[in-house]
């Protein structure tokens, strides 16, 4: 695995774009809404592991984000040295 933020960013960048990767976490999503919005009012844990699934994937994308974004400033930066 690369340091070159550069190199991690076009990474990131192909998986955040890879259409199999968005098919994957869109049917993760839709699937722990179902289960939040299913959830009888006393499954609390029901409910619980279907926001932590939620945030656990936005969390994941925001990740990626970051490091596509890392990337962007550090070759913005590179440019102005040169």
């Amino acid at each position: 695995m690369s340091n070159d933020p550069s190199v991690r960013a076009a990474q990131a960048k192909r998986i955040l774009e890879d259409d199999m990767f968005k098919e994957m976490l869109a049917s993760i999503e839709s699937k722990a809404t179902e289960q939040w919005r299913s959830s009888e009012p006393h499954q609390t844990e029901k409910r619980e592991d279907a926001y932590r699934m939620l945030r656990a994937i936005g969390d994941l994308r925001a990740e990626f984000q970051r490091v596509v974004n890392d990337g962007a400033f550090a070759r913005k930066r590179d440019e102005r040295k040169t």
